[in-house]
């Protein structure tokens, strides 16, 4: 490792020329900066100041030294700012992996006002049942529905949702008032592929008890428009 902490303070020693003053603009005692530098000349081998008792001057090798010292000192200080403005002002390209009907609904409208607050911030959406990897596929964030697997990622709850089953008009025709969830066994069924839960759909009551059945899954849709066109088409039930 570079002896970063020696080479800025022996550059403070050189623009001070005093060791007590340096110490001070940094925060440290007067033995501190001593040891400092001394370190760094033993790790050179040679010495960077001449000393006498009211004031430091450079060497020769500390002239060359102080010259490449205090531009290694100010591309620190830069890279500190650059870093502190990410903190400051949000900035750069916000990649966002996110459902494309909740997208449409929720998230869209909201973009605009975002830009408008962020002007140093460009987005990035990506739509769809797709699960994407956030660390392989470089999304900062994504919006997720269902139920959450484990995950090392830090997560926050946006809100809860609840699922619904529905059926179109004329296939309850057909059925009849359905009272119970035992009524839909073995029904024909459409499927929204991300909440899916295969063919055995789970209900629970006001009171906490579960009830499962097993439909017949015909169709499974990645998309909730295309759901509930296909539901309207086919008379089928739907979960969403």
């Amino acid at each position: 490792m570079l002896p970063f902490d020696e080479l800025a303070l022996f550059a403070k020693v050189a623009e001070t020329k005093n060791f007590s003053a340096a110490a001070r603009q940094l925060g440290i005692s007067s033995s501190t900066a001593s040891d400092y530098v001394n370190r760094l000349e033993d790790r050179l081998g040679l010495k960077l100041f001449n000393r006498s008792t009211r004031r430091v001057e450079l060497t020769e090798a500390g002239t060359a030294c102080y010259e490449h010292a205090t531009g290694m000192v100010a591309s620190a200080e830069k890279a500190m700012l650059a870093a502190s403005e990410f903190h400051s002002s949000p900035q750069g390209v916000l990649r966002i992996s996110c459902p494309e009907t909740f997208t449409e609904m929720h998230i869209a409208p909201l973009l605009g006002k975002y830009l408008q607050s962020y002007p140093k911030v460009s987005i990035e959406t990506s739509e769809g049942a797709h699960q994407a990897n956030l660390i392989g596929e470089q999304f900062d964030l994504a919006i997720r529905i269902g139920r959450l697997t484990d995950s090392t990622l830090t997560v926050r709850r946006l809100a809860t949702s609840r699922l619904f089953v529905v059926a179109a008009p004329s296939l309850l025709e057909k059925l009849g008032d359905l009272d119970s969830p035992s009524e839909l066994e073995g029904k024909p069924a459409i499927q929204f592929a991300p909440f899916g839960q295969g063919d055995k759909w789970t209900f629970s009551d006001e009171m906490g008890n579960q009830t499962s059945i097993r439909v017949d899954v015909r169709l499974q849709c990645t998309s909730g428009g295309a759901v509930r066109r296909i539901r309207t088409s086919l008379s089928l039930p739907l979960t969403e």
